[in-house]
């Protein structure tokens, strides 16, 4: 991959040209833990509240111990430092945190999950031991992450493309091509590439750490990157202000003027109203999703965290979609709030 080059039109990419491709995000936290415990001599990992639990049941599978830190995404990261036996992640949480400053006593790993805004200034600017984003989040690909080090730290080896991993790609690449074909007003059934989607999503970390998967290597080359970035910011900017006045929600906005929201995150006054919003959307062909459901957790997860997912709810506003479409999801919000 070309990751030395200028992205088409807006600039570069904050990786430089040692980074590291693989086949999903679990997969590249999988190796940088590798490292780590190798290298770093890392046993246990900072993780904060407010997360992906599919990324703390990874670590703990890999066989690392696990420490919660209390975090909320509407505010300021608040990281306790790790000791030299650890490693703590940090994470952009939804494209709207503030860059964490590494305090002068870190005697351990830095990880920064850069996954909802991967060309952020603070990505640019990071100086973390390792650096991860899980590109397939916000680009039209159906697999690929990325790592890269700041502090020149060593990198993992670019491993196989395993079989599980492609043909889980291929199946999402094809549900893809389908669904494509559906909003063009194609006769494609919607269970056809919702199935493919579900399948592809299963088995897109299973078994082995694996490389990327080629077509998304040629996508990701051939896409102006930025432009596609800032097409997802207008969007959310435009639906936000027009969400503004409704009552009993609100959105989540970033802390700079400069951020880029992953999506729109709606916060509703209670659960009960989040749960009826959800179902009223899907009604009308909407399907919003839940950053994430931490209720039913293997993990100590802390009560706030917990409840504050039980009451959002995040909507795609990404490059797919045009000003017109966000104008008709906030009519449909309107709609479906109880």
């Amino acid at each position: 991959m070309d990751v030395s080059a200028q992205d088409n039109e807006d600039g570069g990419h904050p990786w430089g040209p040692t980074a590291v491709f693989l086949g999903s995000g679990r997969d590249a936290l999988r190796s940088i833990m590798k490292i780590g415990r190798a290298i770093h001599g890392w046993r246990k990992i900072l993780l904060p509240s407010f997360l992906c639990l599919e990324i703390a049941e990874s670590i703990i599978k890999d066989g690392f111990d696990i420490e919660i830190y209390p975090d909320d995404p509407r505010l300021p990261i608040a990281a306790p430092p790790p000791n030299s036996d650890q490693a703590v992640i940090i994470v952009n949480t939804f494209g709207l945190r503030e860059k964490w400053q590494r305090p002068p006593r870190c005697r351990g790993g830095v990880i920064e999950d850069h996954t909802h805004d991967p060309w952020s200034q603070w990505a640019h600017e990071s100086r973390a031991d390792y650096c991860f984003a899980s590109l397939r989040k916000t680009l039209p690909i159906p697999d690929g992450a990325v790592v890269w080090s700041p502090n020149g730290g060593a990198l993992p080896p670019v491993p196989e493309l395993s079989s599980i991993h492609q043909q889980a790609a291929l199946r999402k690449l094809e549900a893809m091509i389908l669904k494509t074909l559906y909003l063009q007003g194609r006769a494609i059934p919607k269970q056809t590439f919702r199935g493919l989607i579900t399948a592809g999503e299963r088995d897109i970390s299973a078994g082995e750490i694996s490389a990327i998967e080629p077509i998304s290597t040629a996508i990701i080359d051939g896409m102006a990157c930025l432009s596609w970035r800032k097409r997802r910011r207008a969007n959310f900017l435009h639906l936000s202000r027009t969400l503004a006045d409704l009552a009993g929600l609100s959105v989540l906005h970033p802390r700079d003027s400069m951020m880029c929201p992953f999506s729109i995150i709606l916060v509703c006054g209670d659960g009960n109203m989040r749960d009826a919003l959800k179902a009223g959307l899907i009604e009308r062909d909407v399907y919003p999703a839940v950053l994430w459901s931490l209720k039913k957790s293997s993990v100590a997860i802390p009560e706030h965290s917990i409840a504050l997912s039980e009451r959002m709810l995040s909507l795609h506003c990404d490059g797919r979609y045009s000003i017109r479409d966000m104008d008709r999801v906030a009519a449909l919000i309107s709609e479906s709030l109880p």
